[in-house]
């Protein structure tokens, strides 16, 4: 692994771990056994669901995420759809069990990790579930990047909850901490990936209307560009409206606790002190990038072939 491809792991691995931070704020965590274990009081920003939630169901879900990829052929990059499915079983033991199985070596990289990890916290905290109950598994093939974020949780609640997808349906958009969609990019490409895959329904994440084309440095009206291929373009702000759209079916609304949570000053300094260590090492790491000849780094390669392309 290059130097550069360390650091870029680095800096998803730290802002993982903070959105971690933010999501098990109350959970116990015993760090030298590798367990999570929810007590009763996790839920000190959630009061009790305002929908009853139905029994865990388990098993398996197969979908698709979009993409965008460089295609040597054609000379430009492309948009596409590739399958994952999400299989969750309930666990034998207290332990956190996250599987991501790959098509190639190393074929999953460290965003796409993220992701899968965001997915699973997102919609175990959602359901007000432990993690440590369940063992999760992911199917993700050869890919990277924060974009199938919002599918990966969707997916994992439709296994828990026994839902299935529209067929016909598919989406875009990383998932953040509080469960709203993030931006991604690509999102012109993603939709001729989306059309020719025969889908008639794709989210995209509030916000981005407009999306830079990369292939001709145009702003797009995706969702007039959508009409165009016969489909339909919803902006989605969070889970709760993204899952509605994918399942047809709501997923339960907590109410807010009357009093704002808070991480104690011991909790506050331990995250600070962990997140400051992290940030000095990858500053070493790019300030060791940076020493290195230019022939030796990555992102110079990738500028040369850049301005090979446009010659």
């Amino acid at each position: 692994m290059t130097t550069r491809s360390r650091v870029l792991s680095i800096i998803a691995l730290v802002t993982t771990s903070l959105s971690l931070t933010v999501m098990l704020v109350g959970c116990s965590l015993d760090l030298g056994r590798k367990t999570t274990t929810t007590t009763a009081s996790s839920t000190t920003m959630l009061q009790a669901s305002t929908t009853t939630l139905p029994a865990v169901a388990g098993g398996a879900l197969t979908a698709q995420y979009l993409f965008t990829e460089y295609d040597p052929i054609q000379g430009t990059r492309i948009g596409g759809t590739g399958d994952f499915t999400v299989t969750i079983d309930q666990a034998t033991s207290k332990k956190v069990s996250v599987g991501i199985q790959e098509s190639e070596v190393s074929g999953a990289g460290a965003q796409t990790r993220a992701s899968v990890w965001g997915s699973c916290l997102a919609a175990t905290s959602l359901l007000n579930l432990n993690i440590a109950d369940f063992r999760f598994n992911y199917d993700v093939g050869f890919v990277d990047g924060p974009s199938a974020g919002g599918i990966y949780t969707a997916a994992a609640l439709a296994v828990l909850l026994g839902d299935d997808f529209r067929p016909d349906a598919i989406m875009t958009g990383a998932i953040n901490p509080d469960f709203s969609i993030g931006p991604v990019g690509g999102i012109p490409l993603k939709l001729e990936g989306a059309a020719e895959a025969g889908k008639r329904l794709v989210l995209v994440p509030m916000g981005q209307r407009f999306d830079l084309d990369s292939r001709t440095r145009e702003w797009v009206d995706v969702v007039e560009k959508g009409r165009t291929l016969g489909m339909e373009v919803r902006e989605v702000a969070d889970i709760y409206q993204a899952y509605r759209l994918l399942t047809g079916k709501a997923l339960p609304q907590p109410t807010p606790a009357p009093e704002e949570p808070e991480l104690s000053q011991a909790a506050y300094g331990a995250v600070l002190a962990q997140a400051d260590s992290w940030l000095t090492l990858t500053r070493q790491r790019l300030e060791a990038y940076t020493e290195l000849p230019d022939e030796y780094k990555s992102d110079y390669e990738e500028g040369r072939a850049s301005r090979a392309e446009s010659t």
